[in-house]
């Protein structure tokens, strides 16, 4: 039974380099699925902002010029948004902005003056 056995070698060692290409695989695997979720973020963030116009158009289309208080906050926030190019939209913006700054941090407010009125409506217009 032993002179059988005798012809049995021992381990011989393989070149594998399967682990190699496993692990490439799976690190550009990754590295394409970060890419991937990266660009969707961009382009999710992009139709954000259209709907922000949106929102901003609609709010200052609404606005109630009798509460000055908070028409001199939504100015302040969704006004800024609708005048980023035109140089004209800016400077009455920044006009408005600094008429309305002295009703917002305040308890108490008075109600809007006619300037500040026609102000606000002639930048609505304009703008939306």
């Amino acid at each position: 039974m032993m002179e059988e056995l005798r012809d049995i070698k021992g381990l011989v060692a393989i070149e594998d380099s399967s682990l190699l290409i496993f692990i490439a695989l799976t690190c550009s695997l990754v590295l394409l699925a970060f890419m991937f979720v990266r660009w969707l973020l961009k382009w999710r963030k992009r139709g954000q902002k259209h709907n922000q116009i949106a929102i901003a158009k609609d709010m200052l289309q609404n606005l109630d010029i009798s509460n000055s208080k908070e028409t001199s906050y939504k100015i302040g926030k969704w006004g800024r948004l609708l005048c980023a190019e035109n140089p004209e939209h800016i400077a009455l913006f920044e006009k408005i902005f600094e008429l309305t700054n002295s009703y917002k941090y305040q308890k108490e407010v008075p109600p809007f003056g006619e300037k500040e009125k026609n102000l606000i409506q002639e930048f609505v217009s304009k703008v939306v």
